[in-house]
């Protein structure tokens, strides 16, 4: 059974989840992000990488005598291969959310209330995107899809994981949005979004719904209406607006919408 942590153990966990990162960091006397030998750390902490076919996960480790076998699915973007093998690392650092086969689905890679995957998502990003490093790059600077793909490539990670490491730690208050096959996949906010409660479906007022009626592409922020995501909010107002912007994922089936106010 997946356990569901509370606001307590959250907070302690992304503790945990910072002191280690960080531990790995001076072990190996990394200060920045180009020094970062994701390949090279994980080697040195009995960890052998290995991409191969795999259906319906992203990743797994298995334990092999002193030794760990990390497999990476076969074909993934540069990024999101960096990120799922930091995120397999964090299962073997933290011994606890291992078992003697663990397997990963993508969905695992943006868990935060399951404590299993939590606790390696929370390191992986302090690992990748360290705190001091990720708001020395991205504060005050203006918050467009332009700066999470700056972020992305500075980083060697994931847009996924570098739009969800900027809504929990960002200077802006931003709200972003998966949708694959027009559902709404998974969101990430930020605390300081004024606004929570999501349409449970995609809606006509927003931009990404052309994209998936007939692959129609906006450039930059678009001024939308609240309703276009918020209609059952308790701060939304009549007429009030909000801005969109999208990234366009063709390869994966889905879109990434950014909301700012």
């Amino acid at each position: 059974m997946r356990r569901i942590m509370k606001k307590r153990e959250k907070s302690d966990l992304e503790i945990r989840a910072i002191v280690q990162a960080n531990l790995l960091l001076n072990k190996y006397m990394i200060d920045s992000p180009t020094e970062l030998d994701i390949a090279g750390i994980a080697l040195m902490e009995k960890c052998i990488i290995k991409e191969t076919e795999l259906t319906g996960e992203a990743g797994r480790i298995i334990k092999s005598g002193d030794h760990f076998i990390i497999s990476i699915k076969e074909g993934l973007e540069k990024g999101q291969r960096n990120f799922v093998t930091v995120h397999e690392l964090g299962h073997r650092i933290f011994k606890e959310t291992i078992s003697t086969y663990s397997v990963c689905k993508e969905s695992d890679l943006r868990e935060n209330k399951i404590f299993k995957e939590a606790l390696p998502n929370q390191f992986a990003a302090e690992l990748m995107m360290k705190r001091e490093w990720f708001l020395d790059f991205t504060n005050n600077r203006d918050l467009s899809f332009e700066l999470i793909k700056d972020t992305a490539e500075v980083f060697n990670t994931s847009i996924m994981s570098a739009c969800i490491r900027y809504a929990h730690i960002g200077d802006k208050p931003v709200g972003f949005i998966y949708v694959h096959n027009e559902k709404i996949r998974w969101k990430a906010f930020s605390s300081d979004f004024p606004f929570w409660s999501l349409n449970s479906k995609l809606n006509e007022l927003s931009y990404s719904k052309d994209y998936f009626r007939n692959r129609t592409r906006y450039e930059g922020k678009r001024e939308i209406d609240i309703d276009a995501w918020f209609r059952n909010d308790r701060n939304r107002r009549d007429g009030a607006t909000i801005y969109e912007e999208i990234f366009y994922m063709p390869r994966y089936g889905g879109v990434l919408v950014m909301l700012t106010t």
